[in-house]
Order: structure tokens, then sequence, then C-alpha cells
């Protein structure tokens, strides 16, 4: 008897499925792989067997920015993406999964000119209140 298995590999690249999604499906449900002694068996999420697939999926979930994404070797020469998963009958529900996740919190844009604006400001304060920035002598206030 053939079992269909569905890896990690496939899921994060043909698939799509989101890094905390897997992660979340093992919590859940745990996950495949096979023992050390190469038996194919399924591992409870809080194992030693289950723990190289979390890091794994810790390491491909390293915050970025989209712009700035490296290229993820997901053939990392140890072959956890693809010794970890599920056979295809007993995929977990991902979009359930994904639906129950709250929005990600939008990224604060950063306006470096009026940061660094008022970073210069500061520093002049401070240079002037110990002594090093001469003050502006015919300095009018238009205000």
């Amino acid at each position: 008897m053939t079992i269909e298995f569905i890896n990690l590999y496939e899921l994060l690249r043909t698939r799509g499925i989101e890094t905390g999604t897997l992660a979340t499906a093992i919590e859940q449900v745990g996950i495949y792989g096979w023992d050390r002694y190469g038996r194919f068996k399924q591992f409870s999420h809080d194992s030693l067997e289950a723990a190289p697939a979390f890091d794994a999926l810790a390491a491909h979930a390293k915050p970025y920015e989209a712009d700035d994404m490296p290229p993820i070797d997901l053939d990392d020469g140890t072959g956890i993406y693809y010794s970890y998963g599920w056979p295809a009958n007993e995929l977990p529900n991902f979009a359930a999964i994904e639906s129950e996740q709250p929005p990600e919190p939008e990224k604060r844009k950063v306006n470096t000119k009026t940061e660094n604006s008022t970073l210069a400001i500061v520093g002049g304060l401070l240079l002037t209140i110990r002594g090093e920035l001469e003050p502006v002598r015919n300095f009018v206030c238009e205000a």
C-alpha cells in the first residue's frame, strides 16, 4: 500500500501555505515523519521528533520586509522540508486554520526625512545645552 505524502516543501512552495499556518497545524494535530529508526510515524507537537519541523518553519518565517526577502533555499541539506508533512488523506484544514488567525498589523512606514530632521534638532539642542554650539546672534523669530 502506497501512501501519498505531502511534505512541508510542497505545502510552502507549491500550495503557498504560510509558515504560521503550518506551525498551528502541527500544534493542533501533530505531524508525520520518519523516526530515527526509519519508521513512518505521527509525532505530537511536543515531541522531540517534531522539534526540527518547528525549527525549520521558524527559520523560513524570519521577519523580512517583502522587498528585502532573500530567496530561501528549502533544500538546506538536512531534508527537513521533505521529511515532515502529512498523508494526503489526513491533511489539516489549512483554510480553517488561516481563517482563525487575526490579520497581521500594518508595518509602520518610516519617514526618513522627518526622522532625520527631528534628530538634527535634538542634536543641536543638546550641543547648545552643553555649550558646544554657538547661538545665532541675529536670530529673529517671525512667528
